[in-house]
This record gives structure tokens, sequence and C-alpha cells, in this order.
């Protein structure tokens, strides 16, 4: 394997996810090389892209480790995938489209130990300037459910988001940091048994800080780094044109998280209420595209979010097959 590692001991294995998005793959592989003093490597699993990214990216980078997959089986495999050619003592999952402003690497490491850390997520900063929310408190059934209605939504106890942070802490323990950049041991990758691959794609990382937390770990999020995060950089570059494909992994994801988690009376009681909310949802576009067919810009938004209701509505009577 080849790396940027001179010592023959390396310090942080970097894995980053590559499908079709070349272009900041290359940006952020470049802000790593540019910032980080540590023995490092860096593994890019590419998700069967199809197109020219492995030329175009070993051209600019050829001490990377590359791995090439024939399928895409979701962001969680391939970083699995990536994780069994890995050196390093410590691991940092990384999003592509994630750019590196700071040798972040001693910092990180010295607060895991100090702190007793499972999985550390560091300020990710979105292209507006504003701060992404990437850290919170477990979802529950409650809190998925009521994320699918309006009202609910304005509850601050319902948000997916609903941790504040004091600005005078730099260390906050929170339950769960997002997969666009995780901080771990190695050791302790292997003892949570590292992503679940039954989800494609939404909810590994919470599933990942989740059973992190079970095995007595607790989760942190550092401000004392940032990074700046191009997000959705890939999903809007290839966003499926007759439904939203995207939608519809999400919401298949939070029911698997929901199934992995919670007994099946809890489960069961979900998928139905679940799926009747989508009846609904459904019911109701279907009567304001009645209402509103002739008006051919609502009509088209009204058959591209009905198309994409009925496969989620699909996918939910699929579970109540589970037992």
């Amino acid at each position: 394997m080849t790396s940027c590692n001179k010592s023959g001991n390396i310090d942080l294995s970097v894995i980053i996810v590559n499908f079709r998005t070349h272009e900041i793959t290359n940006e952020c592989i470049s802000s790593l090389y540019r910032y980080l003093t540590c023995d490092f490597e860096i593994i890019v699993v590419d998700n069967n892209s199809e197109d020219n990214s492995k030329e175009i990216i070993t051209r600019k980078h050829n001490k990377i480790y590359w791995i090439q997959l024939n399928t895409n089986m979701g962001y969680g495999y391939a970083i699995n995938k990536g994780f069994e050619k890995s050196q390093g003592n410590y691991i940092l999952i990384l999003n592509s489209d994630i750019i590196i402003l700071s040798d972040f690497y001693n910092s990180l490491k010295e607060n895991y130990v100090k702190i007793n850390a499972g999985i550390i997520g560091i300020k990710l900063v979105l292209p507006n300037g504003k701060t992404q929310p990437t850290a919170s408190t477990f979802p529950t059934p409650m809190t998925i459910f009521a994320n699918e209605i309006k009202i609910l939504q304005k509850i601050k106890k319902f948000k997916r988001y609903t941790i504040q942070f004091n600005a005078d802490k730099t260390i906050h323990k929170v339950d769960w940091v997002t997969g666009a950049f995780m901080f771990i041991s190695k050791e302790i990758y292997q003892k949570i048994s590292g992503f679940n691959d039954s989800y494609f794609m939404y909810y590994e990382d919470v599933d990942l800080c989740k059973k992190s937390n079970e095995k007595g770990f607790s989760n942190f999020y550092l401000t004392t780094h940032s990074a700046n995060h191009k997000h959705n950089f890939s999903v809007n570059k290839h966003k499926k044109a007759e439904y939203n494909f995207y939608k519809v992994v999400e919401k298949e994801s939070a029911i698997n998280y929901i199934r992995q988690f919670y007994d099946i009376k809890i489960f069961n009681t979900f998928i139905f209420l679940y799926l009747l909310i989508f009846v609904i949802k459904i019911i109701k576009e279907s009567i304001l595209f009645i209402l509103l067919f002739f008006i051919k810009r609502k009509r088209e938004k009204l058959v591209y979010s009905i198309k994409t209701n009925l496969i989620i509505l699909n996918k939910i009577n699929n579970y109540r097959k589970f037992k």
C-alpha cells in the first residue's frame, strides 16, 4: 500500500468514498496533504462510479490506495472495505466533499484518549458560512414519525437536531455525530464491528454511534477544529428525474434503524403509523393534483411527490411482513 508514510508506522488511515465526484474528491485529498503532518495513508473506495474517476484522481494523487468496487452497495459497506485495508492506529471516515482546514490529528488524538471517546466529530461549515447541524441525540420512533408532520416539526423535542451547544465549551458529549467526519480508533471500530452495511445511505452513522454507546464508549463533538463541507455535492449532481431517490432511501434507512434498536411491538406500531401518514399524504396530493391540474408547474411537482411517496409506501408495506 502506498501512502505518505515515511516511518513505516501509520498513525492515521483516512477512508474516503468516491461516487462520481472526482473533482471534489481531489480537493478533499489535496487539503489532507496540505495540512496533515502525521504519518497517514489515504484509502479511496470507489462505489462503481462508471466514469474516469480513478484516472483523474490517481493521476493527481498517486500515493493513495484505490479500491474499486464493481457494485454500489452503499456508504457503510464501502467504508468497511476501506477499513479492511487500513493500517493506521486511528481511522478518519471522511466524505469526499469535506475540505480540511487545519492539522487536527494530534489534537483529536489527545482529546480522544483524555475523554475516553468512542467517536469524535468536528464542526462543519457549509458554503454559505453557517455551521451545519451534525450532532444530536439519538432519534426515536416518535421523532422520526413527527418529522413527517409539519406541526410537530415545530416542537423542539421532535426536531432532528435538539442540542443547543454552549459557546463557551469546546468539547460536547453527544449521542451521535455525522458520518461526514468521524474520528475513531481502529481498536474500537473493530469492537463495534464497523458500519452496519444493511443501510445503503443515511442512518448508518447514527447506527455506528449507537453501537459505540452500547459498548460503553461516549461520542463527542469538538469545536476546536472545523472543516468546510460542500454538502450534498454528489446528491445535487446526480438527482433522479422521475422520483426523489434520496428521500426513498432516507425513509427506508429510518425504518431499518428502528428495526435494529427497538422491540417488535414498538417496531410494528411505528410501521402502522408510518404507513398511515404516507397514505394520508398521497390522498392529499392526489386531491391537489386534480384541483391544480391546469397549472403545469404545480402538476409536475405533485406527480414527482406522489411517485416518491408511492414508492415509500411500498417500502413501508414490505416491512409489515417483518416478524
